[in-house]
């Protein structure tokens, strides 16, 4: 008895064993950081240096890269905030900057999931219990460990290994220790049997993943040029604020002059009024360009993603620089520019090799259409050992050989998604033609609004000089009484308007070029987040 104690034991314990340590195997790992680290192994092979700098593109809760911008969020204090700077909180932050990350990352982990299905896929389990009925009382453990596999070829491959323990505590059955190898083979014949479908998912996944890195570096080119934009559109109102302040103060100068000039007896008392009323106006022109400039620079908090209480103010030295800036038009060849915006255009070429895609799934659609013919094979050997108190059921070698075959008598379905893969490639070549020439479009206007913003900008600087010379000729007469206080505000009033229009010119030229050099796809994003020609 106790040879047949001996011999059961470890009977008894393999299976639940082997099962105990695949459990323990299978939990003890970091997956989140096994699944970045392919991930971004996977962006790292497949971005290109023509696509832009290979920075600031990892999720916020993975370690970042060297030169990768980064900004602390707890500041309750950002002092100026330099053009450089807000660019760099932007991307640090901005909520729809980090969207646009994840959407990188959840396609790197798509294409890994659909590499896996063509990688040796494990598996294991088992199960241990107390059977029973009137007659029989049976204690049994089973543990079982085997592999599938998908080959390029469509072939699918299984192997199997099962080791079962039975021990009978009463009745006639047969007990003791078993394992099994089973190992099973379906390979295609006729449909699905090419390499190119056979790996059609995979294919689409890998240029998912390829489109999706042109989208994001698409995407910082635009969203670049949009922080910049918005941060000269502040400074603009800033400027109109200051403007406003400027112009009220001068009337506030005017009317105390005209109130001397009254007392003097030198002008009437109507006019010295009269400048009262647009000093008021003016003031109430103060505030609400006080306000807007407030909501501009709120709006700017969400844009960079800061606290609410967070207080930060705006370099009004990007403004001297834009206007020391010689306004030059980049040389332009129509012919040429578009030519090369259509080769470097990141979302025409994604349009492009989606036209390769739908002409790929027509190829797919047409295989289904086919008979299905499988080679099906398969084997098991069996393995026994004997206790001491009973003696193991017999096994025997077992295999098969044969074929499967579904005849396309009903192909409903498949002719439907076969039409489907047809219209959907005329409709990709009609997108592609359709954005082929709508870039065309958009470089032809994006060089006519930059011509217009330098020539306007030109026209308001020559206005303004010629303004401030008529305001110190009018204001001159005044004095001698020369001339009534309505062309003293006048001129006043041509001067804030000119100031205005001259900033809004300068700006509109600044973003003129920006909008030029990002739709012609020569901008570029530097790893601090700003950009460069």
């Amino acid at each position: 008895m106790m040879k047949s104690d001996n011999v059961k034991g470890p009977a008894v314990l393999l299976p639940l064993w082997l099962l105990m340590g695949l459990l323990w195997g299978c939990g003890d790992r970091d997956h989140a950081r096994i699944a970045d680290r392919d991930a971004y192994q996977i962006l790292d092979d497949k971005w290109d240096a023509s696509f832009g700098s290979q920075s600031n593109y990892r999720i916020m809760d993975t370690p970042a890269l060297p030169g990768d911008v980064t900004s602390d969020r707890s500041l309750s204090n950002y002092g100026t905030l330099t053009l450089p700077k807000s660019v760099a909180l932007a991307t640090a932050h901005n909520h729809l900057y980090q969207r646009q990350r994840e959407a990188l990352y959840r396609q790197a982990l798509d294409l890994r999931l659909s590499r896996h299905e063509f990688e040796n896929l494990f598996f294991g389990g088992g199960g241990a219990g107390l059977h029973g009925n009137d007659r029989d009382e049976v204690l049994g453990a089973e543990a079982n460990i085997g592999v599938n596999r998908l080959l390029y070829d469509g072939t699918r491959i299984g192997a199997r290994v099962t080791l079962a323990w039975i021990d009978i505590l009463s009745g006639n059955l047969w007990g003791g220790l078993t394992s099994i190898l089973g190992v099973t083979v379906v390979k295609p014949l006729l449909r699905g049997a090419s390499r190119d479908l056979v790996m059609e998912g995979l294919t689409q996944a890998e240029r998912d993943t390829l489109y999706e890195i042109r989208r994001f570096n698409r995407f910082r080119k635009t969203f670049v040029v949009g922080v910049i934009t918005e941060y000269y559109r502040i400074l603009l109102l800033g400027q109109r604020a200051t403007h406003a302040e400027e112009n009220a103060e001068a009337l506030r100068h005017l009317h105390d002059w005209t109130q001397k000039l009254v007392a003097a007896g030198r002008i009437p008392l109507h006019e010295s009024n009269r400048i009262h009323q647009e000093v008021l106006q003016a003031q109430d022109a103060q505030l609400n360009a006080q306000r807007l400039y407030a909501q501009a620079l709120d709006a700017f908090r969400v844009t960079l993603n800061l606290s609410g209480t967070a207080r930060f103010r705006l370099d009004e030295e990007a403004f001297t620089t834009l206007q020391r800036a010689q306004m030059v038009l980049p040389a332009f060849d129509e012919r040429e520019v578009i030519a090369a915006a259509l080769s470097r255009r990141l979302d025409l070429a994604n349009l492009a090799d989606q036209v390769i895609d739908a002409e790929r799934k027509v190829a797919v659609a047409e295989d289904q259409l086919r008979p299905e013919l499988n080679l099906v094979a398969g084997t098991a050997l069996p393995s026994s050992k004997l206790g001491d108190r009973a003696r193991l059921q017999p096994y025997e070698n077992e295999y098969g050989l044969g074929l499967e075959v579904d005849l396309p008598f009903d192909r409903l379905a498949e002719e439907t998604v076969h039409r489907k893969t047809q219209i959907a490639l005329m409709e990709s070549r009609r997108e592609y033609e359709e954005h082929s020439n709508l870039i065309a479009v958009e470089i032809r206007k994006a060089h006519r609004d930059l011509t217009e913003a330098r020539d306007r900008h030109s026209l308001q600087t020559e206005s303004l000089s010629l303004v401030e010379k008529r305001l110190a000729g009018t204001t001159r007469l005044l004095k001698l009484s020369r001339i009534s206080t309505r062309r003293v505000l006048r001129s006043l009033e041509d001067l804030h308007q000119a100031k205005d229009a001259d900033a809004e010119a300068l700006v509109n030229y600044a973003v003129a070029a920006l909008n030029f050099y990002r739709d012609t796809g020569i901008l570029k994003v530097q790893p601090d987040g700003m950009w460069k020609l």
